[in-house]
């Protein structure tokens, strides 16, 4: 029966058959991201928590989305650094917000890096998110944390932004008595996000 198929009509079944398992891969990537915010170790207790253990989490969790789109993460992050005391699903939750919307923003770019440093500062922790996006202009960056504020493009795996995700951001920061702030990026990147720490 396949012999009798068009070649025209062979190829878009080939292709649908492709995009299918794409999405299968990314809901199967998406659902491990989701039972990680919501598994009972990750809201059982406010403790300190490793940040590049973290970070690796929900970066596996994209692993096939970011091959797919030549994305490369970047994590410079010692395994000494930990944050407040916090629930894990509260940094796990800003870690997908900061990496997703990244990885919408480096997508319009050829050069799509995004890198987490992390450093002990005086007093606490310094965490960046640096992508090679086109970055949050001076006008907007105060305005992107407030509710239903989105300037992302609509990303047929990513999804389309709420507008939630950087108010989320900061209300878990300011939570763990914390900042967090869009700056000017550093050369050979587009933008920067910083979140500092205070020790308790």
């Amino acid at each position: 029966v396949s012999g009798e198929v068009p070649i025209s009509a062979r190829k878009k079944l080939d292709k649908t058959g492709k995009d299918l398992q794409i999405w299968h891969e990314f809901i199967d990537e998406l659902s491990d991201a989701v039972r990680q915010l919501l598994s009972k170790d990750s809201r059982d207790q406010k403790i300190r928590q490793a940040v590049r253990e973290a970070v690796e989490v929900i970066a596996s969790a994209f692993t096939s989305y970011r091959e797919r789109n030549n994305i490369v993460i970047e994590i410079e992050i010692p395994s000494t650094i930990t944050t407040p005391p916090m629930f894990l699903a509260q940094l796990y939750s800003i870690i997908t917000n900061l990496l997703t919307n990244a990885m919408k923003w480096v997508m319009f770019q050829k050069d799509r890096r995004i890198r987490f440093e992390g450093i002990n500062i005086e007093n606490g922790i310094e965490i960046k998110v640096l992508d090679s996006g086109p970055g949050v202009s001076k006008e907007i960056r105060e305005k992107v944390f407030e509710p239903f504020v989105s300037y992302s493009t609509p990303n047929l795996e990513l999804g389309t932004g709420t507008g939630l995700g950087l108010t989320i951001v900061r209300n878990f920061v300011t939570d763990a008595n914390g900042t967090v702030e869009f700056v000017d990026p550093p050369e050979g990147w587009g933008c920067c996000c910083v979140i500092q720490f205070e020790d308790e």
